[in-house]
């Protein structure tokens, strides 16, 4: 396996190596103990990778949600968005859950930015927020018109699989 460090706001390692997928979980347990995990990909990846991937996660302890979207560059909009934010509150995801990116491009960019927003939850709104586990459709659409001005507040991955 290749590690490879990017410094970057905050240092990640990208990994290389033939297979990895199937390690996955026993990678992401390194880092951070087992938690609910939320594995977000388009249609495509899905179907090819997604089982390897969520039968890793599994295996590690890690609680397992899914969020699938169309392929595309068509899904790279605030309606996508908005699906992916609603998933993570309904399956009650918190500041200690994980967002997987399962792919590239957009997956990347909408997950990232997804999970960015959805940590800033917990992070800079109103206190009462912290105690809120469910999201009422009210504070998503305030999230999400709020959401540009949180742009900034996108992180770096904590690791990165190249396969």
């Amino acid at each position: 396996m290749v590690r490879i460090t990017v410094e970057a706001s905050s240092n990640y390692d990208v990994l290389i190596a033939e297979g990895l997928l199937g390690e996955t979980g026993s990678l992401a347990a390194e880092v951070v103990p087992p938690c609910k995990v939320l594995v977000a990909s388009d249609d495509i990846v899905t179907a090819l990778y997604s089982d390897t991937v969520v039968h890793s996660l599994q295996d590690a302890g890690f609680e397992v949600e899914q969020f699938t979207f169309p392929h595309g560059e068509k899904s790279k909009n605030l309606q996508t968005l908005n699906s992916l934010l609603e998933y993570a509150a309904k399956k009650q995801l918190t500041r200690q859950s994980l967002f997987v990116a399962l792919g590239g491009g957009i997956t990347g960019d909408l997950t990232g930015f997804a999970a960015a927003v959805y940590q800033a939850i917990y992070r800079y709104p109103q206190p009462f927020w912290l105690q809120s586990i469910h999201l009422s459709e009210a504070r998503l659409q305030l999230i999400l018109t709020q959401a540009r001005t949180w742009q900034e507040r996108f992180f770096s991955p904590g690791w990165l699989f190249a396969i």
